[in-house]
């Protein structure tokens, strides 16, 4: 609730009464095991976030069918004090609490969805033991090393996780591989680096998120919606379309990752709130599409192949500028001279052909690809096909003013349609000979006859002869 939300609430009133009240920590415990959960194997990314906000440079996992087990050393211990009624830090949080014990919280709670046989968690002095419904912490030597182990339950489908685990990977391990391939610390699984992965596509502009590196740049399918990957601590905690989440999405073909840990989680702790905070972190990124373009567009990236196949990106993102003169910038004029559209009869256009025919009224006319078109009523217009959105969208971002063409096609075919019809219904003229009187007149390309039959009924006859 914001403050100023607080403050009209409580203004011009007065306190009712004072208390407290108690939360049962077990049904707590339990219903935010099975809301926040979609994925219960979720709890094995969620210990690499306690791990990194623990302060831990490298983290060490070992994965099979059946057991899971985490080792990292924090910066500041984890001992009796954190262990101690983990499950109230979900609910209640502590002013100078260690930064990692929320998430170590989360993480067992949502661990205990999965029935498991036994967790265990060995801090500095303290072991922390999970059985059922008992827990129970005992006192252990001092350590340096934070350590969870969870041994499952076994049943039948341990027997299929068995054999995945011989013949390739885990879901353990293959969400960990997902969820933790851009964390800026090294995890390993099974002895395999898993972090520290290239972004998802190249150009890129790096960036800096709440605590630590991030990205915004092309994905190397050019074609590919848009993705914005919003990290918490190191772990990709939502993968989404970044269409959904901005007004001003960017074209397809790019990509942005950010450490988004100072943005708020809902009641889930799944996802980051729709607030006022995430959406300026949108719109923050937003701004970077431009810088990321403007690599490009300016030179930086020399290979010319690459240019050319993100041109129509490119050009959706800086739109006029690509058509300035005299910029003596090389990728430019390589953008602009792109085919990037074509005509209604598939002939590529280039958008400094468009952008010349447009002329100083900057009006381009177009039809889209449903429109009837005929080849012979084309003439040399330049009309430019819309195929589909993003076509619309390249010729908006030039400043160009749309000019729907389909009723210019239209009024074309309806007069060569009447032209054809007159021609259907044209009678040869009668030879001047047979006139015993007749008279020419020419008014511009038209030329009249008018006559006197010298045999026949004495009917005026009228001639007119239109080209030819």
């Amino acid at each position: 609730m914001s403050s100023a939300l607080t403050d009209a609430l409580l203004k011009e009133t007065t306190a009712a009464e004072h208390g407290a009240f108690t939360v049962d920590v077990e049904k707590a415990r339990s219903k935010f095991g099975r809301f926040r959960l979609e994925n219960p194997l979720m709890y094995t990314a969620e210990l690499v976030q306690a791990a990194v906000l623990s302060g831990a440079t490298r983290i060490d996992i070992a994965v099979d069918a059946d057991d899971f087990a985490i080792s990292f050393k924090p910066t500041r211990g984890i001992g009796t004090t954190e262990l101690t009624d983990l499950d109230s830090a979900i609910l209640v949080r502590h002013q100078g609490a260690h930064p990692a014990r929320l998430q170590l919280a989360l993480a067992v709670s949502a661990a205990q969805a999965l029935k498991p046989s036994r967790i265990v968690v060995r801090g500095d002095g303290a072991t922390l033991t999970i059985v059922g419904d008992t827990t129970t912490l005992t006192a252990a030597d001092a350590s340096d090393m934070v350590t969870f182990t969870l041994r499952e339950s076994l049943h039948a489908s341990h027997v299929i996780d068995f054999f995945k685990g011989i013949l390739g990977r885990t879901d353990e391990e293959r969400l960990l591989r997902d969820r933790c391939r851009h964390a800026s610390c090294d995890v390993f699984v099974n002895g395999d680096t898993i972090s520290n992965q290239p972004w998802p596509g190249s150009p890129h502009v790096d960036i800096m998120g709440t605590r630590g590196r991030g990205a915004v740049g092309f994905l190397d399918d050019p074609s590919a919606a848009s993705r914005l990957l919003l990290l918490r601590a190191g772990v990709i905690q939502e993968d989404l379309r970044w269409a959904d989440v901005a007004q001003a999405a960017p074209p397809t073909g790019m990509f942005a990752v950010v450490d988004a840990g100072a943005l708020a989680r809902d009641a889930s702790f799944a996802r980051f709130v729709r607030n006022e905070a995430f959406t300026t972190l949108v719109q923050s990124l937003n701004t970077q599409v431009e810088e990321c373009a403007g690599l490009l567009e300016a030179g930086i990236v020399a290979d010319e192949k690459l240019a050319l196949e993100r041109a129509g990106i490119v050009a959706r993102v800086l739109g006029r500028r690509l058509l300035r003169q005299g910029t003596g910038v090389k990728s430019a004029a390589i953008l602009a001279d792109a085919r990037l559209l074509s005509d209604p009869l598939g002939r590529p256009l280039t958008l400094r052909r468009i952008h010349q025919a447009a002329g100083k009224t900057g009006v381009v006319r177009t039809i889209s690809a449903t429109d009837p078109v005929d080849s012979e009523l084309l003439d040399d217009d330049v009309v430019v096909q819309l195929r589909n959105d993003e076509d619309r969208q390249l010729v908006e971002a030039m400043g160009w003013t749309v000019a729907d063409f389909a009723p210019e096609f239209s009024h074309r075919r309806e007069k060569r349609s009447r032209y054809q019809d007159f021609l259907s219904r044209l009678v040869e003229p009668t030879p001047l000979a047979a006139f015993l009187l007749h008279q020419t007149v020419t008014v511009g390309e038209v030329t009249i006859q008018v006559g006197l039959r010298a045999e026949g009924p004495a009917d005026l006859e009228l001639t007119v002869k239109l080209d030819g």
